[in-house]
């Protein structure tokens, strides 16, 4: 009898999460990471704000943050430019840990903007890259294993919509 409660439990679970729009076979950066070459991005940054940098830096870069959240768990806070198009994520001592873009007028180091197609990121990024997919988005990324740095590039409809740099542990 257990084994047909446990068998009911997981059916009714599966169906809740494609129903609710989760699903739980979608693959995270994590799962690609082991089996991706290393791209460098050393340079990657967006104004010369690159993961690492203090608020301090950000703030005399862009200015004072249209929105600032801090947030308990984890301990980091987001400042919000250009309505939310532009958001960094600073750890507790401050430093930039994340970047996400999706202002049109911003570029990465290499030039790629919102709006580029795929063939443009590769030509830039070159062919070491994993492929996933949530919710309708695809995604393109690329690691830095030396240095610690993930980009990640959204696309929908074959267009960049948004694009996050990161630390990568």
């Amino acid at each position: 009898m257990g084994i047909y409660k446990y068998l009911m439990f997981s059916s009714i679970f599966l169906l809740l999460s494609f129903v609710i729009g989760c699903d739980p076979f979608a693959k995270t950066a994590d799962d690609f990471y082991e089996k991706t070459a290393s791209t460098d991005l050393t340079s990657e940054a967006i104004n010369k704000i690159a993961i690492g940098q203090t608020e301090e830096r950000i703030i005399n870069v862009f200015g004072e943050p249209e929105k600032l959240e801090k947030i308990d768990q984890p301990n980091v806070s987001h400042l919000s430019y250009q309505n939310e198009e532009l958001r960094f994520v600073l750890n507790e001592q401050r430093k930039l840990i994340e970047y996400f873009v999706a202002a049109p007028a911003l570029q990465t180091f290499k030039g790629v903007k919102i709006g580029d197609k795929k063939k443009r990121i590769i030509e830039s990024y070159g062919e070491h890259y994993y492929e996933r997919e949530e919710g309708g988005v695809k995604a393109l990324g690329y690691f830095d294993k030396e240095n610690g740095i993930m980009i990640e590039f959204a696309l929908k409809e074959g267009k960049l919509q948004f694009f996050l740099v990161r630390a990568y542990e």
